[in-house]
């Protein structure tokens, strides 16, 4: 990270300012921070570990469920403080068991953003001890911590109920939850072309952990009352989770619903695996013009090579994850852009 900013990855300018909570563009300050100078803090990495949780055998727990959280707000002497309520801030340190998972995130941010997916804004943050540590802005609240928009995820939207396992988030497919949060928010075909274009980017980048409740609608309230749902929120929770996880399922839900015994497609029983036409037929019964389908996908790949590329410049990732993240999306790029033309019967 020598000589690259905290929050774009990319090389510092003389318009920099450099601190002991990292180095950073002094536009990237403004973006990240809405003022012109950096904040400092205190904390270390244990002051924000939770103590451990220790989960049932067969749980189903996402990385970012069992990554510890610590809600912020920079206080009157320009430092980032805890706070229970009214925090703008959440600042996520890498657990344990995944090492880099900030840095991860924080590449997954820059990636989704230069693809055009809407994101907060965030940065990494070095803490007191020397770790890094991920810090995202809140898009739900405003600088001064106010409540600005009601968050409901995919799981309260559909009606979800919880369950003991962790199972309820991941069932269902992409298409009927985008499907659903299209009806929810009045019919807005943005809405279900926003989803499909965070699955995409994330499918490129190696999250295979997006679950309904990395999915949210949201709404604003005017007058005391709460509307319907006006669209999807800013992306979050973006991780190349296959560096920690390297047998999981490239897709947490079935991309397509269940039809004629099967959510398979004539490609993918050909080529055994996700390729450009599954993603057509998703578009397709999401009512996406394939035009615009493509365009998305055309996006999540050169976003992806470029964030390679500043991984790699920045030295982000240590030398091994950077070797597994580099093959994984280039081999992910390689099956999106796949064209096989299967004949129906």
């Amino acid at each position: 990270m020598n000589n690259h900013c905290f929050c774009c990855l990319r090389k510092l300018t003389t318009a920099s300012q450099r601190s002991s909570l990292g180095d950073f563009h002094n536009s990237c300050v403004k973006f990240v921070f809405g003022e012109a100078n950096l904040p400092t803090t205190l904390l270390s990495r244990k002051d924000v570990l939770l103590p451990e949780v220790h989960l049932e055998k067969n749980r189903r727990m996402s990385i970012s469920g069992v990554q510890p959280k610590l809600s912020l707000f920079i206080n009157q002497k320009n430092e980032l403080e805890p706070t229970p309520t009214g925090g703008t801030f959440i600042l996520k340190p890498s657990p344990e068991q995944y090492p880099e998972a900030s840095e991860g995130e924080q590449l997954g941010m820059l990636a989704a953003a230069d693809a055009g997916v809407r994101v907060p804004p965030s940065a990494l943050i070095r803490l007191t001890d020397g770790n890094l540590a991920y810090l995202v802005r809140r898009f739900d609240r405003n600088l001064k911590g106010e409540k600005i928009l009601q968050v409901e995820d995919l799981t309260q939207i559909l009606n979800i109920a919880r369950d003991e396992n962790g199972d309820f988030k991941y069932s269902g497919s992409y298409e009927i939850a985008f499907q659903k949060a299209r009806e929810a928010t009045g019919g807005r075909a943005s809405t279900s072309a926003e989803l499909f274009q965070q699955l995409v980017l994330s499918f490129v980048f190696g999250n295979g952990d997006l679950h309904l409740k990395n999915f949210s609608l949201v709404s604003t309230e005017h007058k005391g009352r709460s509307i319907f749902y006006e669209r999807s929120s800013p992306a979050y929770d973006i991780l190349p989770t296959f560096l920690w996880v390297p047998l999981e399922a490239e897709l947490a839900l079935m991309l397509l619903e269940d039809k004629n015994g099967t959510d398979r497609t004539p490609a993918y029983e050909a080529l055994g695996f996700h390729s450009q036409a599954d993603f057509l037929e998703l578009g397709k019964r999401l009512m996406l013009p394939e035009k615009t389908c493509l365009k998305y996908i055309a996006n999540a790949v050169k976003s992806v090579q470029e964030t390679s590329l500043l991984a790699m410049a920045s030295q982000v990732l240590s030398a091994d994850f950077l070797r597994r993240f580099v093959a994984e999306t280039e081999d992910r790029m390689k099956k999106i852009n796949t064209i096989l033309k299967v004949k129906e019967h």
